[in-house]
């Protein structure tokens, strides 16, 4: 079986999705791509609701990168500057060894 680039791909991306989030980790936006860099500051349980079973994740973005200034939106759950929540299905772990 000859596997395609775009199915490794996501065979990757899929692998990196199921990949638990813990605080301190350095983190991306699924759809932003990685010019959003945060860390993980808090992860909470969610209990109710559409989202119940995911995890809200505080993010500190990085000052100086592209989208440090995502969680000043009028749409975001901000919590001071550059910190925001976000469901976890929204990000993914980076490899900083890579």
């Amino acid at each position: 079986m000859i596997l395609t680039l775009e199915k490794l791909l996501i065979t990757k991306m899929r692998k990196r999705l199921r990949e638990p989030l813990n605080v301190g980790d350095t983190v991306t936006h699924l759809l932003y791509g990685k010019e959003w860099i945060g860390i993980v500051v808090e992860i909470e349980e969610i209990e109710k609701g559409f989202s119940a079973g995911r995890k809200n994740i505080l993010v500190h973005m990085v000052p100086g990168s592209e989208h440090c200034n995502h969680f000043d939106k009028a749409f975001s759950k901000k919590i001071a500057s550059g910190r925001g929540w976000i469901t976890s299905n929204w990000l993914l772990k980076v490899d900083l060894n890579n």
